[in-house]
């Protein structure tokens, strides 16, 4: 019989460990960064746009749109689109300050569902935001 040397268990349990934990915090250290530029990408989608530096497209609370006018004088807004469907603008003035926008027509057919794009076309240009919000109750 020939005299075969190997591994004692207590040698390959050990190294069994070292390649788990090792494995374990190199998995950890790629889903942070990937996770990390994941987020970082969704805040530059879901960050606020901008026309001109004069409106911003703040979000949508409940039936509501926000959105910023950061100019002096009024900006006029010609047409309104959330998650592809066309609004109907009661208001079309945007004075100074934070518009609140009622966009209950433009939610027909989404609630239970989620809006990934708004675009807002007034008289200064055009503003497209990217963005998911769930919409429902």
């Amino acid at each position: 019989m020939k005299n075969k040397k190997g591994m004692t268990p207590v040698i390959a349990v050990s190294l069994l460990i070292v390649i788990t934990v090792v494995g374990v915090f190199g998995f950890q250290t790629w889903f942070n960064s990937y996770s990390s530029k994941i987020s970082s990408n969704v805040e530059k989608e879901s960050s606020s746009a901008e026309i001109g530096g004069l409106l911003k497209i703040e979000g949508i609370v409940d039936d509501s749109l926000y959105l910023l006018n950061s100019d002096l004088k009024n900006i006029s807004l010609i047409s309104l689109k959330v998650g592809g469907n066309n609004c109907t603008i009661l208001e079309n003035n945007l004075v100074p300050g934070m518009n609140e926008i009622n966009i209950t027509s433009c939610l027909i057919g989404i609630y239970g569902g989620s809006i990934n794009d708004i675009v807002v076309i007034t008289n200064k240009g055009l503003s497209s935001k990217k963005m998911i919000i769930n919409v429902g109750y």
